[in-house]
């Protein structure tokens, strides 16, 4: 029999929860570790079968979590509310939970099953009447990938044998992409986006052309008839602003078509540079606020050791400095100043500061980028300008401490001499 298609409940962090069922609700595997890599993650749901459904048990999508679904070109599947932890535990009672982490991804993965068992039962419902049991997962898997379950079991109808139905594996050698290459999906897939809305400025510009033209021959027309009547004038001067207005129009998109050729050959450049490791990608707040901190952190999710580019530093406090502290990131570059209580509070929580004067920025929209051999050597001087630094204050208390020490015992000589 061949690998089944499954439901997947995946909770990341430092240790990983992961849940796999299959199309039925039956539980396949309920596994946690420590340590466990995006890799590891991907090569332990295949192994298992094909996933048609990577979920999580939060309504904002993790990062890691949206990555594996990107890689296993899976549906995504997130909770339309929160799941309680009295939900959880009821969900968990009938299985082999050993932690919070396996509780978790199975509530995720049974969260998903709840939401698509209806659909499931239709389609096994129709398929039993065309005796057409033996395509139910294949079926599934379709409309999952928004297939109508007509044109599902049309495509699926049209195999001679059913053993051309069983799913193949995946050649060994496609392995699992990185977490580096799953930041490089990413430029890709906005790279897409970007050549598609190219075009439509090319065919909006070459419209804009043919609009210009038709308007020209009707102006010409137009000023041939006022030397007839006096009255089209007005005729003309309405034409002319539209032929300014549509060479106005056509600057702009001209200077839209320049930018996004630019900027689409920096992202080739950024692609080939991450390719070979030569940069680091961060993420961006345009302004060091608590509610920039807490949007980019929904949006894209702050992770410990992150790289963060601040645009703007000017504004925040110690209570700022302290949400990105609670977030374990590694290190803040920024533009402009930032306050004295701000600096204080991070150098405190070990995050290291940098100017882009030290470490420069290239960005693109959400996502900046450095150097990584110019970030490794200013986060070394920086991690050696600490340890310095500790070592000076440390001396400095056993200093005072062996200062205090010698004038209690010059107390207690002098003591004993005046008893004497």
């Amino acid at each position: 029999m061949g690998k089944r298609f499954t439901i997947v409940g995946v909770d990341p962090g430092t240790t990983v929860g992961i849940a796999q069922i299959d199309l039925d609700g039956r539980l396949i595997d309920l596994f946690s570790s420590k340590e466990f890599s995006i890799n590891d993650i991907i090569e332990r749901i295949r192994s298992y079968g094909y996933p048609v459904i990577i979920a999580t048990d939060v309504t904002s999508v993790p990062q890691t979590v949206e990555k594996i679904a990107a890689s296993l070109d899976a549906k995504l599947y997130l909770p339309r509310g929160v799941i309680t932890l009295r939900e959880k535990n009821e969900i968990a009672k009938d299985y082999p939970v050993h932690n919070a982490h396996e509780r978790d991804s199975l509530s995720a993965a049974i969260k998903a099953h709840q939401q698509y068992h209806a659909k499931f039962e239709n389609i096994d419902a129709r398929l039993r009447e065309m005796n057409m049991q033996r395509y139910s997962e294949e079926v599934k898997s379709l409309v999952l990938k928004d297939y109508s379950v007509s044109k599902a079991i049309d495509a699926l109808s049209k195999v001679d044998e059913p053993a051309h139905m069983e799913v193949k594996e995946r050649p060994a050698s496609s392995s699992a992409p990185s977490e580096h290459g799953a930041e490089v999906a990413i430029l890709k897939n906005r790279l897409k986006n970007q050549r598609s809305y190219i075009n439509e400025l090319e065919s909006a510009l070459k419209q804009a052309r043919e609009d210009t033209e038709r308007i020209n021959l009707k102006l010409k027309s137009a000023r041939d008839k006022t030397l007839v009547d006096a009255k089209r004038s007005e005729v003309i001067r309405q034409k002319t602003s539209v032929i300014r207005k549509l060479q106005q129009e056509l600057a702009t998109l001209r200077g839209e078509l320049g930018r996004m050729v630019r900027e689409n050959k920096e992202l080739k450049d950024m692609r080939s540079l991450q390719m070979r490791e030569e940069i680091i990608v961060t993420k961006v707040l345009d302004q060091f606020s608590k509610s920039e901190i807490a949007a980019l952190d929904e949006r894209f999710g702050i992770r410990k050791d992150d790289i963060i580019y601040v645009r703007d530093s000017s504004g925040g406090g110690a209570s700022t400095a302290l949400a990105l502290c609670e977030r374990r990131i590694k290190a803040l570059i920024t533009d402009t100043e930032m306050s004295h209580t701000s600096q204080e509070q991070l150098t405190a929580c070990g995050i290291a500061i940098f100017s882009t004067n030290e470490v420069p920025v290239k960005g693109v929209d959400e996502y900046a980028f450095v150097d990584r051999e110019t970030f490794d050597r200013a986060y070394e001087g920086w991690a050696r300008r600490q340890r310095e630094s500790q070592r000076l204050k440390s001396s400095a208390w056993l200093e005072g401490l062996i200062k205090d020490y010698r004038y209690e015992r010059k107390k207690e000589d002098t003591y004993d001499t005046s008893r004497k």
